[in-house]
């Protein structure tokens, strides 16, 4: 095996221990809950917490990756993720357990900033595709397994085994990245770190995401709401004067006049953002609608994840034949088409139209995220990988967030309209109102797909294609 694909190997185990931990744990909230002596809202914490810092912290790691190199990130990242989870084991107190949740999420942060760097540097344009196809195989792996793995090792051995699996597996990868992981040659003139703008950026995001995150439950207009968006947009001003004024800037806002980086990163978004349409609303629909069992519907919802790991390292082989622009275009023309062919899902749907749906929506996810990845990361000078990857991952993380809060909101709003008061809690008391506003919001979904296709049709007719 080559040194090229040793080091993808260990991409790999990093990419799916960091999605694999975002989803093992939610099976596992239950029995923490009960161990810890803790409530169902205080235990989503945990999950909230790895999330939050991941998304805070992302792109203070790309940037450090310029500058110290992508290698001593990413290896360090390990430990400090395998550190995280051995403490995850040891929590006794709902305190100690978020500590340690954000120690993880501190290490994880580390390691997602650096991947599609470190990938883009060790692959050639034409191999780079296929790379990143099979990256977001692993990513789609990681998502799907984490749901039935944590059942099974809760329901086995205790909620403490789900974070005991890293340690080993960490150990082991950051012995091999020490190894096949290749350093890179760093910029002396360029170690000037701007905390002023890493402060802002870390408000901006805080305050966005636990303001996305809470809005439903607060309520979209309550005070704690309205004041975290107010504090997001006025650090995110100053963030940006900041940016602007600062010789050595974390994020160069110069990135964003390269048309194919800027269009890249609002495809990404729109298509995590589209996709999450479905996280919270599809299994309520199967269960407390169509009342599938658990089970059954947990094997439906498997459909998307398993058809994006099929086509992502096919979509990746393609990009690497015909380039990034066209995949990219037809993967969000199959996520419109799949969630608006699930806005006409009813009362009597059946297996084969709910999982044709699913899986149209899934070839789009998987058609669509290697390609753009390899053309993000492509688009952009070599001593950018690093703040580009952090950026890719970051995007990734709002658009999943802001889809399932703008869905939610969506869906109670439109309820809420029907029934003449006001609605902020899922319930099967009413099928048909529930059908009719899930309707409605994967028709919004679609419409705000189709500023995707836009966007990517417009990449593919006006700007040229990228060369080594």
């Amino acid at each position: 095996m080559e040194g090229k694909w040793k080091t993808l190997v260990v991409i790999l185990v990093g990419s799916f221990m960091t999605t694999l931990d975002i989803n093992i744990v939610n099976v596992a909230l239950p029995k923490m809950a009960s161990s810890l002596s803790v409530d169902l809202g205080t235990i989503q914490w945990v999950v909230t917490s790895y999330l939050l810092v991941i998304s805070t912290l992302v792109l203070m790691f790309g940037r450090l990756a310029d500058m110290k190199g992508k290698k001593n990130i990413y290896q360090n990242g390990f430990l400090i993720f395998s550190l995280g989870s051995l403490l995850c084991v040891f929590s006794k107190t709902m305190i100690f357990l978020i500590v340690a949740r954000m120690i993880q999420g501190l290490g994880a942060a580390m390691m997602m900033a650096c991947n599609f760097g470190i990938i883009t540097m060790v692959f050639p344009l034409k191999e780079r595709g296929r790379a990143t196809g099979i990256l977001g195989t692993v990513v789609a792996i990681g998502t799907m397994t984490g749901p039935p793995l944590g059942g099974f090792l809760v329901g086995t051995f205790n909620w403490q085994s789900i974070f005991l699996i890293n340690i080993p597996i960490g150990v082991i990868a950051y012995l091999a990245g020490v190894r096949y992981v290749p350093k890179e040659e760093i910029k002396i003139n360029e170690q000037i770190f701007d905390f002023k703008g890493m402060i802002t950026f870390v408000v901006t995001v805080a305050a966005l995401f636990l303001s996305l995150l809470n809005g439903e439950a607060f309520g979209w207009s309550s005070l704690p709401i309205v004041s975290g968006f107010i504090i997001c947009v006025l650090s995110f001003a100053a963030f940006c004067y900041i940016e602007i004024n600062t010789k050595v800037p974390m994020l160069d806002f110069t990135l964003f006049k390269n048309n194919l980086f800027s269009a890249g990163i609002f495809c990404a978004f729109i298509s995590y953002c589209v996709i999450y349409f479905t996280n919270i609303i599809q299994p309520f629909y199967l269960q407390h609608i169509l009342n599938f069992s658990p089970q059954k519907a947990g094997i439906i919802m498997m459909v998307y994840p398993v058809t994006a790991a099929v086509m992502a390292p096919l979509s990746g082989i393609l990009c690497d034949k015909i380039g990034y622009k066209i995949p990219t275009f037809i993967g969000l023309a199959f996520t419109c088409v799949g969630i608006f062919t699930m806005s006409f899902l009813r009362l009597d749907s059946s297996y084969f139209a709910i999982m044709v749906s699913m899986t149209i929506l899934g070839c789009g996810y998987g058609l669509f995220q290697s390609p753009n990845n390899a053309g993000v990361m492509s688009s952009v000078p070599k001593d950018k990988l690093g703040i580009s990857g952090s950026m890719n991952s970051l995007i990734r993380n709002l658009g999943m967030t802001s889809g399932i809060s703008i869905s939610v909101a969506i869906f109670y709003s439109h309820m809420s309209s029907k029934l003449g008061s006001h609605v902020s809690a899922l319930s099967s008391g009413n099928p048909e109102l529930f059908i009719g506003s899930m309707s409605f919001t994967y028709k919004t979904g679609a419409i705000i797909a189709i500023a995707g296709i836009v966007v990517a049709l417009l990449r593919l007719v006006k700007t040229p294609d990228i060369s080594e």
